[in-house]
Parts: structure tokens; sequence; C-alpha cells
């Protein structure tokens, strides 16, 4: 057999081996059954994809493979500095285990896992000790007090998981959640970002809502309820439309659920819009429109929230 022709069988084999190596790990099983199950499991999906895009965009990412990943998680670990702060937060929040997209219901035996083949690329299926080393030192860093605990968790991250990790969703998910956090402060942006934030957006005629220290809701000099809230987003979005952007301040002793209640207020103006207009221009609900008509709807009535 001519030696060309030995090496492109064995190129190809390898190629065949890899991708179903992948396919068969049990992290994307999870995913996959999470895509068909979860409320909403298409846009979380999406929010991968488009989160990813951004990243890439604003230079965190080089690009979409899993020596990118690995890059970002020793820039942090190492505090070397990103040139811009993330235009935007993932936003989407996701229990695995509310779905029964877990080991247990898919049928995988976890137990059965070799650990010594903990970090090796061969392995079809992640050990137990990774798992759960993996659990603890997320929860161990999801409130960080100081940009040192971030840095050990990055570290950590590299230190359990491979560039072949980082290809899957699953762990995507947990470097989305780390850059949420490096962000979370202005003491941490410091440490982890070169430059202050930048808008993408042309903040003119921007809604403007804050919340101070005692949770108190304004617009301008005006304090709203929720209610008086929703009537004069809704006066602006009509106003506005395409052009319509929020930008929401809060108090740093303001509570979480104050900016909850306000960010579902934009979101169900905006939706009340967007099927208003879909019944005007399609006679049918937004959820039964295609992808393009639901596109160029969506670009009528964007949902931009600045933080």
């Amino acid at each position: 057999m001519p030696k060309h022709l030995l090496i492109s069988i064995v190129l190809i084999s390898f190629m065949v081996s890899s991708c179903s190596s992948q396919e068969d790990r049990f992290e994307k099983k999870i995913m996959d059954c999470a895509y068909l199950n979860m409320e909403n499991g298409e846009k979380l999906k999406i929010s991968i994809v488009e989160f990813e895009t951004m990243l890439i965009e604003d230079g965190l990412l080089l690009n979409k493979k899993g020596e990118s990943y690995i890059k970002l998680l020793e820039n942090v670990s190492s505090f070397k500095k990103f040139k811009n702060v993330p235009s935007k937060k993932f936003e989407y929040e996701w229990n695995l285990d509310d779905t029964n997209c877990n080991s247990k219901s898919l049928e995988i035996n976890l137990e059965e896992i070799d650990d010594s083949k903990f970090k090796s690329t061969s392995s079809l299926e992640l050990s137990v000790f990774t798992k759960i080393h993996l659990k603890n030192s997320f929860n161990s860093y999801i409130k960080p007090k100081h940009h040192i605990e971030l840095s050990s968790y990055a570290d950590s991250l590299t230190t359990i998981l491979d560039y072949t990790d980082f290809e899957l969703d699953y762990y995507k998910l947990y470097v989305f959640k780390l850059i949420n956090l490096l962000s979370l402060s202005n003491e941490l942006k410091d440490k982890f970002f070169e430059g202050d934030f930048i808008p993408k957006y042309n903040l003119d005629n921007a809604f403007i809502i804050n919340i101070d220290e005692n949770n108190r809701i304004f617009i301008a000099n005006d304090q709203v309820n929720p209610k008086e809230l929703g009537v004069r987003v809704s006066e602006y979005l009509s106003s506005e439309k395409s052009k319509s952007k929020f930008i929401l301040n809060h108090h740093k002793n303001s509570i979480l659920l104050t900016k909850i209640v306000v960010k579902s207020v934009l979101e169900e103006e905006i939706k009340l819009h967007r099927e208003n207009l879909a019944i005007d221009k399609h006679y049918t609900e937004f959820d039964l429109l295609n992808e393009q008509q639901k596109l160029e709807i969506e670009k009528t009535y964007p949902l931009i929230i600045i933080e």
C-alpha cells in the first residue's frame, strides 16, 4: 500500500474516532436532553452560540475552539488583563436537575468510571472525581470576595479539564458564569480588564431606570412602582420602537429582587409589543411565526438592557 494512502487512512480514522468520542460523552447527552426538555431549551442553545460569538467579537476568545477557552482561563489565572469588558452578561439561568437531564435519569453510571483516566482525552466519560471537583470548585467561587478566588477557580478548571472538554456546551457554561463574575464589581474589573466599558449602542434617548439603596425605582426624578413603570415603558416603546434601549442603574446596597422585578417589567412590555405587532402584521401569535418573521419583529422591538 502506498505510504501516502496509509497516512490518509490513519488520519481519517483518527478524525472519525475523535468525533465519535465527543458524540458519546455523557455531557453532550445531558445537554442534548436539556435542549429538548427544558422550558426554552432551544433558547439556551441559541444563547450559548450568541454569547460565544460576542466573546470573540469583544476579544476575550480568539475563536470557538477548546484551546481558545483554555487560553482565556490561563489569562484569568495569571491576571493578564483583557482589553474589553464583555458587552453583556450571560443572562440565561439553568438547572439541569429540574429537567431529568442528568447522569442518573440518562442511566449513566458514573461510579464505574476509572478515576485514573479523568485527564485523558480518550476517555468517553468524565470521572466522578472531576465532576465533584468541578461542582465544589464552582460553589466555592460563585460569590467571590476577592480576585484571587476567581483566579484560583480558573486555574482549577484548566487543571481538571482540557481543550476537548471546552468544545462541549456543558463546560462552556462554567466559563460563561466565570466571565459574568469578572465584571461583578469595579474592583474586579480593574483586576481583569484594561479599560472602562464602552457601550456599542448610541445611548441618546435611552430609557434610564435607577434603583436606590432603599430599593425605590426612579425614572428621572419620579419614583414609580412596577405597574407605573410598565405604563411608562409601554409609551416609550411605542415612540422609539427599534431605537429603544434601557439603562438600568442600581445602588450597590439594593437587593437583587428589585432588579429582577424591573427587568421582568421590561421583558413583559417588550413581549406584549412584539405580540401585538405579530398579530397586526401577520395575523397570528409571535410564537407561531417563522424564524425570519420573528427576527423582523425583534428588530422592531429589541431587548437591550445595559447595566
